[in-house]
């Protein structure tokens, strides 16, 4: 039967059937031939091979591995425990049926003057090595430095004995009355100094450096002419205390007064109140109203100083790389 859906020209299903019906009989392998070219297998019925054995090629040939067996009780696989498992626990060995016979004896106290010690540990001595040295310190001016350090800071001007000829010549041209013959000042340090060092608990570090500035102006100075007073905060408050009395401080006129403080630059975490620079200008206008010199000793840098008190106190570098030169200076510009 022709297709009626195909269109004129085309070979049909049918078309090829009914040629190869009208077909002579031909030999196997024409017919293999024939089969071949129209994409169809020829199996041939002299072989005796049936239709349903003819092995089949490629990857649809599913009997190319064999017949597998089914799985059954002896040849399932054993199945192992999960490795992540830990091992199931050996049961514990049970309790013995009789109760040891232990006996709990009770001791006395411990009496250390019953136990005898060696004759031979007493022979050794301490385990504390008592000769060694306490670690050397390094003061905040060195010996090399100190005197060219503090004896111009406590330096004060007087009256010399050498005329000054400069001021009478500058007097006589002039023409102005001489009252008295001016002599050249010199700079002494026979009125000594008041030392107040500031016991604050934030500067703790610097304690020892106060204990060593102090023998260091008493042995520059005498100690009679540098008295020591202590305070906390303001420095107005400094009181000096000896055997005999409680003494407070109180300006006196011409004698200088050096105090060992930061100012309060140095900022620690203390439940104790500390003013901060605000009382120093008031200290230093204390002073100036009673014509008292002030030297303050700074261990902070100077950068961190309040520029303002430069002009109210001769602050000085507290510490080793100060030198006699640059005190020096200082007070030649200040003066």
């Amino acid at each position: 039967m022709v297709n009626s859906d195909l269109k004129s020209g085309a070979i049909g299903l049918g078309d090829l059937v009914r040629a190869i019906k009208r077909l002579q009989p031909l030999a196997d392998e024409d017919l293999h031939r024939v089969a071949k070219s129209l994409g169809f297998v020829f199996h041939s019925s002299s072989t005796g091979e049936e239709y349903g054995t003819q092995a089949i090629r490629g990857a649809f040939n599913r009997q190319r591995f064999g017949k597998q067996p089914l799985p059954t009780a002896e040849n399932q696989p054993s199945i192992s425990p999960n490795p992540s498992m830990p091992p199931v626990p050996e049961i514990p060995p049970g309790l013995p049926e009789t109760i040891l016979d232990t006996e709990i004896e009770i001791l006395n106290s411990f009496d250390s003057n019953e136990v005898s010690i060696p004759p031979n540990i007493d022979k050794h001595s301490s385990l504390q090595n008592e000769t060694l040295l306490p670690l050397q310190r390094h003061s905040l001016f060195s010996k090399n430095t100190t005197r060219g350090v503090l004896v111009p800071a406590v330096a004060q001007p007087v009256f010399g004995e050498d005329l000054d000829i400069v001021k009478i010549v500058d007097t006589l041209v002039r023409c102005q009355p001489l009252q008295c013959l001016p002599t050249k000042s010199r700079y002494t340090t026979r009125n000594g100094c008041h030392l107040l060092l500031d016991f604050s608990d934030q500067l703790t570090p610097w304690w020892p450096d106060m204990q060593d500035l102090m023998h260091q102006l008493q042995s520059i100075l005498g100690k009679e002419a540098s008295p020591v007073y202590e305070f906390e905060g303001d420095p107005a408050n400094a009181m000096c205390w000896t055997a005999q009395e409680e003494k407070a401080w109180k300006p006196i006129k011409g004698i200088p007064v050096v105090v060992a403080t930061d100012l309060g630059l140095v900022s620690v975490r203390t439940e104790s109140y500390r003013p901060g620079t605000d009382i120093w200008r008031q200290f230093a206008r204390h002073c100036a109203n009673h014509q008292v010199p002030l030297i303050a000793l700074v261990p902070a840098e100077p950068h961190h100083w309040p520029k303002d008190l430069n002009r109210l106190i001769k602050l000085i570098h507290w510490n080793p790389a100060t030198d006699a030169a640059s005190v020096h200076r200082l007070l030649v510009d200040i003066r």
